[in-house]
């Protein structure tokens, strides 16, 4: 567990230090953050290791695991020279380059509505600071298991969620991405069941930020209660960087993108910048749903799952939604309960099917999870309390869910034998209802 002490001493990690030492010695791969010009364009380098340098087949791009809209990656060179370009975003690294850089250039948020789940790097001109994400900004060397970190240099203050002897951690492929800070926010800590959480805001004097980070304190306490984190979990692996962006409530769009430890979201607000009940129960729906990724993801750590879009999903829309029963009052959660987990919309298409079709890269029915999902997850609640006299309902099988592998978007065979050892005929109607 970080102290208090400890943590008013990361949130501004600076690298003073030989950074083409740190990775003769460490074969890592560091990203520094060199510059930001005038005009916003933020350079980039990594500094590539030596066993790397002597491969004639080295390429470099962005993470092809994580769909972001587009690249903001731009005059990628070595010294000079301006490294060459395929139609599959891959630039050759010529084998005498032991330095590569780039910029990257930033969305203007202050402009118009963003879409948060397209990872986009940033720039927040009122708020003052840059919001940098590695997936549509950080080129990697395709198939290097190396560690990554990102650092800073010229004294350019820079933010992130996992603090390493060198500079922040960048989650392997096949992880979530991560997102980090460039600049200096105003940010506030808290120690949340045994979990350090850094809080930024765009703009810090929204009245109701402190009543948001004690609703997302309430959910995080709960999902705390129900999935344990394993024993082996590192105290830096623990903490948490939470960013939240503003959005007018006439945008109607509220969005979010969980990282490894790391989450960016949305929360509403009307011009006049007051933020109502009703507001704030939206975002915190769009919090929750992100902080349910990021915690089964801690749970997860050293054990990845083979598991289905469909199930992270729904899951975790389901959570979320269960989460607020905890942060709301009883009448607040029941209009929620009512709009969100009612058993009157049709089944139009089946969980395996919209798994297929994602697969497909056919997101046409993809927000279904969002709708359909969570009534599937409440009947299977409610079928296993009801048949085991309140003994076990789905929280008792969470562990089971989150840490089995599944194939053809069908549930794990562990969690289904168990549903079924509790739920009997009810379980599998559903599951021929909902899944297969």
């Amino acid at each position: 567990m970080y102290s208090k002490k400890f943590l008013k001493l990361i949130p501004y990690f600076l690298v003073s230090i030989s950074i083409n030492t740190i990775s003769q010695t460490w074969a890592q791969n560091i990203y520094t953050i060199e510059k930001i010009s005038p005009n916003g364009l933020i350079t980039v380098s990594l500094s590539v290791p030596v066993n790397t340098t002597n491969n004639k087949n080295t390429q470099l791009s962005l993470r092809d695991d994580i769909p972001v809209t587009k690249s903001q990656v731009i005059n990628v060179r070595c010294g000079q020279t301006k490294l060459k370009h395929d139609k599959s975003g891959n630039w050759l690294l010529p084998t005498t380059c032991n330095k590569v850089t780039w910029q990257v250039k930033p969305e203007l948020s202050d402009n118009k509505p963003i879409d948060l789940a397209n990872q986009l790097t940033l720039k927040l001109k009122k708020a003052g600071w840059i919001l940098f994400s590695e997936s549509s900004s950080l080129l990697r060397i395709k198939h290097s298991e190396s560690a990554s970190v990102l650092t800073s240099t010229n004294n350019i203050p820079l933010l992130g969620a996992t603090s390493t002897l060198y500079g922040w951690a960048i989650p392997p492929v096949g992880t979530a991405p991560e997102f980090y800070i460039i600049g200096q926010p105003e940010t506030q800590q808290k120690i949340i069941a045994d979990l350090p959480v850094t809080y930024v805001i765009d703009n810090p004097q929204q009245t109701n930020w402190s009543e948001l980070q004690a609703l997302h304190q309430k959910t995080l306490r709960y999902f705390t209660t129900i999935l344990s984190l394993p024993a082996d979990l590192p105290s830096n692996e623990k903490s948490l960087l939470l960013i939240w962006l503003g959005t007018e409530a006439k945008n109607k769009q509220v969005n979010g993108s969980a990282g490894r430890r790391s989450f960016i979201a949305n929360y509403v607000y009307e011009r006049n910048h007051r933020i109502s009940t009703s507001d704030n129960m939206h975002s915190l729906l769009v919090i929750a749903h992100e902080q349910f990724h990021q915690y089964a993801d801690m749970v997860r750590y050293k054990h990845p799952v083979d598991t289905s879009v469909w199930i992270e999903e729904s899951l975790a829309q389901y959570y979320a939604l269960k989460s607020m029963q905890k942060a709301l009052s009883a009448d607040e959660f029941e209009a929620i309960k009512n709009k969100f987990l009612s058993q009157d919309q049709n089944i139009y298409f089946k969980f395996s099917e919209i798994e297929q079709q994602i697969k497909e890269n056919n997101y046409k029915n993809y927000s279904l999870l969002y709708s359909q999902g969570p009534k599937f997850w409440y009947a299977m609640d409610q079928a296993l309390l009801s048949s085991s006299q309140g003994k076990y309902g789905l929280d008792s099988l969470l562990p089971v869910l989150i840490n089995s592998d599944c194939q053809n978007g069908q549930l794990p065979a562990a969690f289904v034998q168990k549903a079924n050892e509790i739920g009997g005929n009810q379980i599998n109607n559903l599951l021929k209802q909902y899944v297969q």
